[in-house]
């Protein structure tokens, strides 16, 4: 039997337990990524229900496969259904289940566009003296998330060591026009940095656009830093810091550069990766 089959066949038998008093049913179920490294690491599903009531609007989860070899890599992702307790602290969507024999978690679907498109649009020449106090308010509330996430894991006697959201990125923040959700998070333990420099370094990549100063990067990144920096309780070694900076650049450049990574990716996208490509190769130079 193939996955989406066992999947629908899962989900169909869950349903009443995730959404208690609803009848709803699966109308689709589609594969709408895969992530590409030395192998084969996630693929991620959209399944869209429709209850029996007329105009109702669909609801949305989504399906993250992991397979073995991730799995492995990833020892907290049952520990994953634990973080719905402090979903309005993270800014993260409801974790519904975990798929032991799948390698499968089920996340509630959420509404909102990418930060990574709105930033760009918001940062353009006029729109920015009205949309900037946004993408302020928007840069302090990742930051909040990410300082509640390593204060409620930071480990005992180990303040600097603490669960990450693993990937996260501009692209992995959704905007609403009234609040952030974080998605596509495996909370992996590692330095606390971990989660600094992905954000930071995601926010550096909007340099590719020629209206995007280095003024208004850096700014972005201050305002992010400032406020991680201000809700923990320990303080940043910026020396430490930069290197991590320095190794992430090169760590995007090497994924960047990895045809499987680019799989399935259109014209449009591989014109933004060789932009992307090029301007780290650059930023790694100086």
């Amino acid at each position: 039997m193939k996955y989406e089959e066992k999947l629908f066949l899962r989900l169909k038998k869950n349903l009443n337990r995730y959404f208690p008093g609803e009848k709803l049913r699966i109308i689709k179920i589609k594969m709408i990524s895969e992530l590409y490294k030395d192998v084969l690491e996630t693929r991620t599903y959209k399944c869209v229900l429709n209850g029996s009531r007329p105009r109702t609007r669909p609801k949305v989860l989504y399906v993250k496969y992991f397979t073995d070899y991730k799995i492995k890599k990833l020892k907290g992702i049952k520990r994953l259904k634990k973080f719905n307790k402090y979903i309005n602290e993270l800014k993260i969507p409801r974790v519904y289940d975990f798929y032991k024999d799948l390698n499968s978690i089920v996340v509630e679907g959420v509404s909102g566009t990418k930060s990574s498109k709105l930033f760009p649009i918001y940062l353009l020449p006029v729109l920015k003296t009205f949309y900037f106090t946004k993408i302020k308010n928007i840069l302090e509330e990742v930051a909040e998330a990410v300082a509640n996430l390593h204060k409620i894991t930071q480990k005992k006697g180990k303040p600097k060591v603490a669960l990450n959201f693993s990937d996260l990125k501009l692209g992995n923040v959704l905007f609403d026009g009234r609040e952030i959700k974080i998605i596509d998070f495996e909370m992996v333990e590692t330095h606390y940095m971990e989660d600094l420099v992905c954000f930071m370094a995601s926010l550096e990549m909007l340099q590719k656009f020629p209206h995007i100063s280095q003024e208004d990067v850096e700014l972005m990144k201050n305002i992010f830093y400032k406020k991680y920096s201000s809700s923990v309780n320990w303080k940043i070694n910026h020396k430490l810091l930069r290197k991590a900076m320095k190794d992430k650049r090169y760590e995007i450049l090497q994924t960047l550069r990895n045809e499987k990574a680019r799989r399935g990716v259109g014209i449009f996208g591989k014109i933004i990766i060789k932009w992307n490509i090029i301007y780290l190769k650059n930023k790694l130079k100086n």
